[in-house]
């Protein structure tokens, strides 16, 4: 609340309310499995350098071959390296399943509703709980193919927002929102 006892955000009306933005869906594994795979770096760099190892332990291999000293342990040392690229890759996968699987556990199975209100600060209303956040513990801010994420420094929390699932105010005006609340930040369009 304001100083004068109203909310910030103008209405159609010209009142002020203190939700300026809100934001439902219904959380799927698909979405987490996009936020991981964008916020798992380190997973990443295992990825690109297990597969670059393979490919020079290959490498070495094919030119024993030509020159007549076969270096099969060269094949032998790239095994780890193969596990380990293909371990990065599956694991943002494992880590979105196996978080889906303790969400709807907590709600009986039930659908993950989210919806998340944007005003003075984060209000966030999940099956369980109802959670508050200040705009500046927003650490990072994801524009994925299915969903757009805010990620929080504070237990590692992820919000994910639906681009159409904006109930008051829309996508547009809420990145512009975002943008003058974190002008640190970079905003994703």
């Amino acid at each position: 609340m304001t100083k004068q006892g109203r909310g910030i955000c103008p209405s159609p009306k010209g009142e002020y309310m203190e939700t300026c933005f809100e934001n439902t869906n219904i959380l799927n594994e698909n979405m987490l499995v996009e936020v991981h795979k964008k916020d798992m770096l380190v997973m990443k760099l295992f990825a690109i350098y297990g597969l670059l190892v393979t490919v020079t332990q290959v490498f070495i291999f094919c030119i024993s071959l030509f020159t007549n000293e076969i270096k099969v342990d060269a094949l032998f040392r790239a095994v780890p390296f193969v596990l380990m690229t293909i371990f990065a890759s599956v694991m943002p996968k494992m880590v979105a399943r196996r978080g889906m699987k303790m969400l709807l556990a907590a709600s009986n199975g039930d659908p993950i509703v989210q919806q998340r209100q944007f005003g003075e600060r984060i209000v966030s209303h999940t099956p369980n709980s109802v959670s508050t956040f200040d705009y500046a513990q927003i650490k990072k801010v994801y524009s994925l193919k299915s969903c757009y994420a805010l990620v929080f420094a504070q237990n590692s929390a992820v919000f994910v927002l639906s681009r159409d699932g904006f109930t008051k105010g829309n996508f547009s005006e809420f990145k512009q929102f975002l943008r003058t609340k974190r002008p640190d930040l970079k905003i994703p369009e």
